[in-house]
């Protein structure tokens, strides 16, 4: 991309993306991503990279990928000079054949087409890195200090499970753990949840 550039500068810091894709005649709602590499960053700098492999079918997608040395502020001046990288995985499951189970002695009903195919997103990631030792005058206290961000979590249209999030910089650390659901899509969340500092 020879017009690779910072975020906030109004272009697109993506680089260059290799894909190789590979499907069947017998089976064309079966996509298999076996490889894929995405190099970020600008046309004069680069910015990190991710790479990985995955597969798109009707009921269940995955996408598994290894983020290397991303830096963000490459990306986006406004963002943070750190070098971060780790494992990340996301699943998708899309219901398509199941039904609701009355209760005893009831009629059954037909459920809404909406409801069986809302999808349920899972997603996993543990990035560790270090902040840039030149990240300025005034943040001199968090220069070369170690980062981690990690998430586990799973979502569907009315709940999101959050499993654990965790941020940490040297030796300071935040968790997170909890839920929130709602009963249809008209009505409000309900949260609840458990914070550390």
């Amino acid at each position: 991309n020879d017009l690779a550039g910072r975020w906030n500068d109004g272009f697109v810091p993506l680089r260059q993306l290799q894909a190789d894709l590979s499907t069947r005649a017998d089976d064309p709602s079966t996509v298999e991503l076996k490889t894929f590499n995405a190099e970020f960053g600008t046309r004069t700098q680069a910015g990190g990279k991710l790479s990985g492999s995955g597969r798109w079918q009707a009921d269940r997608s995955t996408l598994t990928a290894t983020l290397h040395a991303l830096q963000p502020s490459v990306l986006d001046a406004r963002a943070p000079m750190m070098s971060i990288g780790g494992p990340l995985s996301l699943v998708i499951v899309t219901p398509t054949g199941a039904t609701a189970t009355p209760a005893s002695g009831a009629a059954s009903s037909p459920t809404p087409a909406s409801a069986v195919a809302a999808p349920q997103i899972d997603v996993q990631l543990d990035l560790r890195g270090v902040l840039s030792p030149s990240v300025g005058a005034g943040q001199v206290q968090t220069a070369g200090k170690t980062v981690q961000l990690k998430l586990d979590a799973v979502a569907d249209a009315q709940h999101l499970m959050l499993r654990e999030a965790r941020a940490r910089a040297g030796g300071a650390q935040a968790t997170l753990v909890g839920e929130a659901r709602r009963t249809s899509a008209s009505d409000p969340w309900q949260a609840k949840g458990r914070a550390t500092l």
